[in-house]
């Protein structure tokens, strides 16, 4: 059989050999046997190649046998990593790192938030739909294991006078805390907000802040200037429960603002105590003054206790603050940012009225003031910044609360004691050592869980793993596997 063209071009049989046509063949696929057309295999890929180059990204070049785009590794190892907002590169890992040298007051934008419903995957840096097949894998197997904001974490838990009290204290240092939103990070604003509202117990948060303040309502953490500030803004309510307009999202949070060294007057600039600002702006006046003075009178002298120095001491005292606050005067902006003599008189005697009222709620093991004077003496450097801050908070975490129509419900209620037994503590490292290092003294305890082991001084990188946290003895905790596990007592 045959097979060849028509006059009209189409494939048909034919009897003889000379009418044969390169173009036809005979089928195969039907029984009985047919001309057809030959079929001509054509390589898409090819003929596009051939007819138009694909055009790759950047980094990218062009698979001849594939006609895919596929990563350049020569050119790759030579390109520049780009990384996100406040990281920057590290030329011998190739890797990005915190960006250290950001100002602390610059406030980083961050864009890769997930719109409702997304989830962030970070292995692609991209956000998928929650219910598609890599959402709901991450949201299975992902674990909340790593805190983000504060560079250290410890927890106590001991009994005061019949009273069982739980302190949990983070440090913070005040720099942005910069990180992605992955599911095994819990912000530290999200995650004092679940503590407050999961716990059927009332809660005391002490928050480094002045007792007064006006400001907007918070936002995601990364949109502060540190961790701290988030924290004040977050719960920026709390403290003015019965103030028509301001509304505390929690009936169970008593919010204590404790820091003295400032005095704020809504719709008016911060001002500072001028004996507090006298060493936080001149730190070599701790120097001058250690020289003159025993550091236990210069402690004694700034929180009040004027009684228990020598009356000569004291006058000597007088004159060398005001001296040096008159020659620093002179400078434009000490005068600016400081108040008057009255505030730092005022701050002296709502300490005395908060101590009073401690003294009378408690009877501690050794004597509060000595306790307090021996800890600061012996720490390397005196920052007598801390004087004022870390007295005023120890004397209001142990005195009892006045219950009246000011104190959230729940704080309220008949047969509770009337005395902080919650307390969740977020202030400058240096604080937080500073209170760690008392409690310690004082009631002779050690913490349940602390980050001291791993970190002596907190982990910069502003995260802290379940795996950095250590018990007494410095070893991992065992019945440890996510975040919550770690507040089971605030739960119960």
């Amino acid at each position: 059989m045959y097979c060849g063209l028509s006059e009209k071009g189409r494939c048909m049989r034919v009897k003889e050999i000379k009418d044969i046509s390169d173009k036809c063949e005979v089928s195969s696929k039907t029984k009985q046997k047919r001309c057809k057309r030959k079929t001509i295999k054509i390589n898409p890929k090819s003929n596009q190649k051939n007819n138009s180059k694909k055009v790759c990204p950047k980094g990218k070049i062009l698979n001849p046998k594939t006609n895919r785009c596929i990563i350049d590794k020569k050119k790759n190892k030579t390109m520049k990593k780009i990384c996100l907002p406040g990281k920057i590169l590290n030329p011998k890992t190739n890797r990005c790192i915190i960006d250290r040298k950001i100002p602390e007051e610059e406030i980083i934008k961050f864009n890769y938030r997930c719109k409702p419903g997304y989830i962030y995957n970070s292995s692609t840096r991209r956000c998928v739909k929650k219910d598609g097949p890599i959402g709901k894998k991450i949201a299975i197997t992902s674990v909340t294991n790593t805190i983000g904001g504060p560079i250290s974490m410890h927890y106590y838990k001991f009994e005061v006078n019949g009273v069982m009290k739980h302190f949990l204290l983070f440090g913070d240092r005040h720099t942005q805390y910069v990180q992605h939103t992955s599911p095994e990070i819990i912000e530290i604003t999200t995650l004092v907000k679940k503590i407050i509202r999961k716990s059927p117990h009332c809660i005391d948060i002490f928050s480094e802040n002045p007792p007064y303040h006006d400001l907007p309502k918070g936002k995601k953490i990364q949109n502060y200037s540190d961790p701290l500030n988030a924290m004040r803004r977050e719960f920026y309510a709390c403290p003015v429960h019965h103030i028509p307009g301001k509304k505390c999202n929690y009936d169970n949070l008593r919010y204590q603002n404790w820091d003295l060294r400032f005095k704020v007057e809504i719709g008016k600039d911060w001002k500072s105590n001028p004996y507090d600002e006298l060493f936080m702006k001149y730190s070599y006046e701790i120097d001058k003054i250690n020289a003159k003075f025993s550091k236990r009178n210069i402690i004694l002298y700034l929180l009040g206790f004027i009684e228990k120095i020598p009356a000569d001491i004291v006058v000597k005292l007088d004159k060398y603050f005001d001296e040096r606050i008159k020659y620093y005067q002179k400078d434009n902006s000490f005068v600016e940012t400081t108040a008057d003599k009255d505030f730092f008189i005022q701050t002296r005697k709502l300490i005395r009225k908060e101590y009073n009222k401690c003294i009378s709620s408690v009877k501690f093991p050794r004597d509060l003031i000595e306790i307090f004077i021996r800890r600061f003496i012996s720490l390397r450097d005196s920052d007598y910044t801390l004087v004022f801050t870390d007295f005023y908070t120890i004397c209001r975490m142990f005195m009892n609360y006045d219950r009246s129509k000011n104190t959230p419900k729940h704080c309220n209620e008949k047969g509770k004691k009337n005395t902080s037994q919650y307390i969740i503590y977020y202030a400058g490292n240096e604080h937080t050592k500073n209170i760690c290092n008392f409690l310690e003294i004082m009631f002779d305890v050690k913490p349940v869980y602390t980050t001291r082991y791993k970190y002596l001084n907190g982990n910069a990188n502003k995260l802290i793993h379940i795996n950095d946290i250590r018990d007494a003895k410095g070893k991992i905790l065992k019945d440890v596997k996510s975040v919550d596990d770690l507040f089971r007592d605030f739960y119960e």
